[in-house]
């Protein structure tokens, strides 16, 4: 019988190093320390944030359409009423 012969181009996978016991780990450098918000902390932000906006919008096309809208439609209506009752109280005098 034959000898398979190895296959070549494939290297070994050098052996896993443990790291040295009872040696600290190096701190991260400054420039790459950064201040981690908690989930709590972003939560709440971010609720606020929401809250404040959606207030801040509902009160502001609240006042256009109460202003913009309803008051002169009723200022319209109540004129057409005063005017057609004046026009009736004529029409019978």
């Amino acid at each position: 019988m034959a000898a398979i012969a190895p296959i070549t181009g494939v290297r070994s996978i050098p052996p896993y190093q443990h790291p040295p016991p009872n040696q600290p780990s190096k701190p991260a450098p400054k420039a790459y320390k950064v201040n981690h918000l908690t989930n709590i902390q972003m939560l709440r932000r971010t609720l606020v944030l929401d809250l404040s906006t959606a207030f801040g919008f509902g009160t502001t096309f609240g006042y256009l359409w109460w202003y913009g809208y309803h008051l002169p439609r009723v200022r319209a209506r109540d004129n057409y009423y005063s005017r057609l009752e004046q026009e009736r109280a004529a029409a019978q005098e």
